[in-house]
């Protein structure tokens, strides 16, 4: 972040004495047009380009590859986040996020309802009253901070979200297991129509389409994301581990770490402040990951015998189905006194 904070310096001498506090007020007032400036410096130097307008930079930005787009956010933290460790949201109205929720509890309370009021406004009128905010609802929010002088990409998630997560790709390799499947070409697949191309994919399950088809329909539909959601949700929630679990990955970029924050639930989000972030985390940290595995086995046991049960469901109902409507072959034994008794027959007709 050395290169952005020297082209802050220039222009904002003061910023170089400010205390944590002063900055992080600074970098929350900063104007949209200030950023655009202090990014088109960082890019040209950068990148040794010689970019006039915010056009041509982002343009620009849209086309680098993963390590470049590395060394950029890097820079860009020191004029975007907050804290020692320069915590800033993914989205673009990080600036907002921050200043409008000082804890990441605030944050996803009130991100609950806002989404609890869209959906309610599209279909009448909200009504707060009727929504419940009893469990962390942190769902893969993304995040990028400073830490150890690397970038670090990081994702926010409550346990029970982790949880559920996990159960879900461990939910896909059981199916994938009884009935193994893949997609392949379908008739139409890549004909070219007015506009572009035909996306024709189908699911070749070896003969197994149609029991496939209910195996899915019944374990995921009617049970998967209907209640079991909110049974783990609520499971992880009353734990009330108050306490944080991360998972710390070097990434493939070599410029960048990849941490994974799992929140146990509301009462620890309550004590992370998103200008302490990092200081924060590490302060309420568990490394006892056996909690969390012992989560995890619990439901995949429920889930195994879940997908077992309707298995065996499955499949006696299409053996039932095969035997209802397939023909009876019976033999028949053809004597001479019949072929005589058809030929005589044949013969009236004439």
């Amino acid at each position: 972040m050395d290169l952005a904070k020297k082209i802050v310096v220039s222009k904002w001498p003061n910023v170089y004495s400010m205390s944590q506090l002063d900055f992080n007020d600074w970098v929350l007032s900063l104007s949209v047009e200030d950023e655009d400036w202090i990014k088109r410096k960082v890019v040209n130097v950068l990148f040794k380009k010689r970019f006039e307008n915010d056009k041509e930079v982002d343009l620009f930005i849209d086309d680098l590859n993963l390590y470049e787009r590395g060394l950029l956010n890097k820079e860009k933290l020191f004029y975007n986040g907050i804290g020692s460790h320069f915590f800033s949201f993914n989205e673009q109205d990080n600036k907002g996020i921050v200043l409008n929720n000082k804890t990441l509890y605030d944050y996803d309370k009130n991100n609950f309802f806002e989404q609890a009021k869209i959906i309610d406004e599209y279909n009448g009128v909200f009504d707060k009253s009727k929504h419940d905010y009893k469990n962390l609802k942190l769902f893969h929010d993304w995040c990028r901070l400073f830490v150890d002088s690397k970038l670090v990409y990081g994702v926010l998630d409550s346990l029970g979200v982790y949880v559920y997560s996990i159960l879900e790709t461990f939910l896909d390799e059981k199916v994938d297991e009884i009935y193994p499947y893949e997609f392949v070409d379908g008739d139409d697949h890549g004909k070219e129509v007015e506009g572009g191309f035909l996306w024709d994919m189908k699911i070749d399950a070896n003969g197994k389409e149609k029991q496939l088809d209910e195996l899915k329909t019944k374990v995921y539909n009617d049970f998967f994301y209907k209640g079991f959601y909110d049974d783990v949700v609520d499971y992880c929630e009353s734990l009330k581990l108050n306490t944080v679990f991360v998972k710390r990955d070097k990434d493939e970029d070599g410029i960048s770490d990849f941490f994974v924050f799992v929140f146990s639930d509301k009462e620890i989000a309550k004590k992370i402040k998103f200008n302490n972030f990092y200081n924060d985390v590490t302060q309420n940290e568990s490394n006892d990951w056996e909690k969390v595995n012992a989560i995890i086995d619990k439901y995949k046991e429920i889930l195994s015998n879940k997908v077992s049960e309707v298995y065996k469901e499955v499949e006696s109902n299409h053996q039932e189905n095969v035997l209802q409507f397939k023909p009876k072959n019976k033999s028949i034994v053809v004597t001479e006194s019949m072929m005589k008794s058809l030929n005589d027959l044949g013969k009236d007709d004439e």
